[in-house]
């Protein structure tokens, strides 16, 4: 019999290092598919509730964090990596506010393709230079995950669960004390904290599968995307 095993994800559509980290943990449970049933839900966490919806480039973000000096740096760290996990980052679109973004996460999730929903907006993001606060892009993404383009496009051009998003935004953060993303609690009993390698995950699960109630080295990864301030 297989072992349920639940996983909640923390993240912001706009940080590299989730992206990372869901590659990680996605290699990590196709090594147990014979051994475990995954249930994996991703809730949100905004980086820069203050961004606005357009006209904002990745590179001015990039300035405000890391300073001018930093940014080829920061670029060429993140690029090494995610190549290893078959990402290839670009950098040259613009960022935006990613509220809608979440809420269409989480009207994803209610009809059961948050996953591909998820995998979607980074790609988009990260890989196609795409604006994920711009509702054509969203309503295009919705529409590649097999939900109807129309009903998406008035549930964003709406205000429903925009409130619901930010206070769960708030009210986990709060909850499990985490300050940057990604943030991963499995059965509710081991927390990793940022984008940790695949082999972490997987000593994890080796846990759950073998009833092994040891302790295991609490995780605090440096790859992860903070608020500012």
């Amino acid at each position: 019999m297989k072992k349920k095993i639940t996983i909640t994800v923390f993240s912001d559509t706009i940080c590299g290092w989730c992206y990372i980290g869901k590659k990680r943990l996605d290699k990590a449970m196709s090594f147990y598919k014979n051994y475990a049933d995954f249930e994996v839900e991703w809730k949100p966490y905004l980086l820069d509730a203050n961004l606005p919806l357009k006209g904002y480039t990745k590179k001015q973000a990039y300035e405000k964090k890391v300073g001018k000096e930093g940014i080829s740096k920061m670029i060429f760290l993140i690029g090494k990596v995610g190549r290893s996990v078959g990402i290839n980052f670009v950098h040259e679109g613009e960022i935006a506010n990613s509220i809608d973004s979440h809420r269409l996460v989480h009207y994803a999730g209610l009809h059961g393709v948050q996953d591909e929903m998820v995998n979607r907006l980074f790609a988009d993001y990260y890989e196609r230079d795409l604006n994920v606060g711009d509702l054509d892009v969203l309503v295009k993404a919705a529409e590649s995950c097999g939900l109807d383009g129309i009903k998406v496009k008035e549930y964003l051009e709406g205000d429903q669960d925009r409130d619901l998003v930010l206070k769960e935004a708030e009210f986990y953060k709060t909850k499990y004390g985490f300050v940057g993303v990604p943030y991963f609690v499995i059965q509710e009993k081991y927390f990793v904290s940022g984008a940790e390698e695949t082999e972490h995950f997987s000593e994890i699960f080796d846990k759950i599968i073998m009833n092994d109630d040891s302790n295991l080295k609490a995780s605090e990864s440096a790859q992860s995307c903070a608020r500012d301030g």
